[in-house]
């Protein structure tokens, strides 16, 4: 697959089935991300952001790939189906203009042959916002 280089940030609407850890499902609301290509480095961001959090405890959200997001180059030993290979920043919060609760972290999961996840986490809350930014070499 080629890329073009870009530097410059153009935001997608993000309307990939998001899946969660815990005892809540957030509803509504509207997803970005944005997927900058710089040689074989990809910045890659996301922006879940949900009008209702639906109650109980959420402590991860798992974000699959959109077709155009690179796929990631897969780490000598981190390269079966629910390996972590590549970390990043961010976390779970309870609104646009609050931090990532404890614990927040993110990361791309392998979920499959060629397919994966971004994988947004912090420790149990009532959340409907979720950040993330990760590089990684695409393939």
């Amino acid at each position: 697959m080629s890329y073009t280089p870009r530097a410059d940030v153009q935001e997608s609407a993000y309307n990939e089935q998001l899946s969660f850890t815990g005892t809540g499902t957030p509803t509504g609301g509207s997803h970005r991300y944005s997927v900058q290509v710089f040689g074989k480095t990809v910045l890659l961001n996301l922006w879940i952001n949900f009008s209702s959090a639906g109650g109980g405890s959420i402590t991860s959200f798992s974000c699959p790939f959109t077709s155009d997001m690179p796929l990631p180059v897969e780490p000598t030993g981190f390269n079966t189906t629910n390996d972590y290979m590549w970390d990043g920043v961010g976390g779970l919060s309870t609104a646009t203009n609050a931090p990532s609760g404890n614990q927040g972290h993110s990361y791309i999961q392998k979920t499959g042959t060629n397919t994966y996840a971004v994988v947004i986490s912090s420790a149990g809350g009532n959340y409907t916002k979720a950040r993330a930014t990760i590089i990684y070499t695409r393939q």
